[in-house]
């Protein structure tokens, strides 16, 4: 019995762990939308590239922090589809 409460309860948390995961990419991904919208902006408009270079550098690591929570995602999802079988 122990055992099932036990496995219910991970189970429980990795779904809860995949979900703020999930909010988190997406929440990465309307930021770097954003940020390239931003910089077509600024391109259009000023045209200064030395007002763009901490646009792109603030999108490149977005895109590396979305990708560690993607992988993390991807990670949890797997252990979830192993509990399940």
């Amino acid at each position: 019995m122990k055992d099932t409460v036990f496995a219910n309860w991970t189970l429980s948390k990795l779904l809860s762990k995949k979900q703020s995961l999930k909010f988190y990419v997406n929440t990465f991904f309307v930021f770097q939308i954003t940020l390239v919208l931003t910089s077509v902006y600024l391109i259009s408009t000023i045209n200064k590239p030395a007002l763009l270079a901490p646009l792109i550098l603030l999108n490149v690591g977005v895109q590396l922090y979305r990708n560690k929570h993607r992988l993390q995602l991807k990670m949890v999802e797997q252990e979830i589809y192993s509990r399940r079988k």
